[in-house]
């Protein structure tokens, strides 16, 4: 059976590497997140970090983000990875839809991208 879901070579695991992506890369802010992302294009494919505030009180909040997230970057790929990125999910982004976030997500990366 064929997987659909976003690849674990494509996910950034490392605390180290997520805090340098974080001070190095450039920052742009969003209603619903905040974008970081590298300076210059990796030699392998691009990688994403998902984090999500914890201000987000219950854990099926902070997991169904993650998952709807995961999802928007797995169908948006080529527009949005270009780089190695760091999505941070803010709390306002609890009780929105798939299309919300999508939306949102688009409108941020494209933003990055224009600059």
């Amino acid at each position: 059976m064929q997987k659909f879901g976003l690849p674990r070579e494509r996910m950034i695991k490392s605390r180290e590497r997520i805090r340098r992506i974080q001070k190095e890369g450039t920052k742009k802010e969003g209603e619903l997140f905040t974008l970081y992302r590298t300076k210059t294009n990796p030699a392998r494919e691009p990688q994403v970090a998902i984090l999500v505030d914890r201000d987000i009180r219950k854990a099926t909040e902070r997991n169904r983000l993650k998952r709807l997230v995961r999802e928007v970057v797995r169908l948006n790929r080529p527009g949005l990875l270009k780089r190695d990125a760091i999505l941070y999910i803010k709390p306002r982004a609890e009780g929105k839809t798939f299309w919300e976030i999508q939306r949102e997500l688009v409108g941020v990366t494209r933003k990055i991208i224009k600059e």
